[in-house]
């Protein structure tokens, strides 16, 4: 990926992370950068009350900043469309994306 932006995303059905992706406009990457996406195990520890809703999905590289605001989507499963994230009690709308920093 580099200046002129574009979108990276897993498009393996088989994948864990299926439909994982980030958009990245135009001028936000000021040189070419490798972006990854790829299921990662959880963090040992979570805060208090919260539980993962889905697959832990790593974007990398570490560290790479960008000069406009990117777009992340993560997946997750509500197959019978009831509202709810499937083998879960956590409502769609209770949902959100958090970061993980290691240290």
């Amino acid at each position: 990926m580099g200046p002129e932006g574009g979108t990276v995303e897993v498009v393996d059905s088989a994948s864990p992370v299926f439909g994982a992706r980030v958009v990245i406009p135009e001028g936000a990457l000021t040189e070419q950068r490798v972006i990854t996406i790829e299921a990662v195990a959880p963090p040992a520890e979570l805060p208090e009350g919260y539980i993962p809703a889905g697959v832990c999905v790593s974007f990398q590289p570490d560290g790479c900043s960008f000069n406009r605001p990117v777009t992340i989507s993560v997946p997750y499963n509500d197959r019978d469309n009831d509202g709810i994230i499937d083998g879960s009690s956590i409502s769609e709308a209770a949902a959100g994306i958090f970061y993980f920093n290691e240290e």
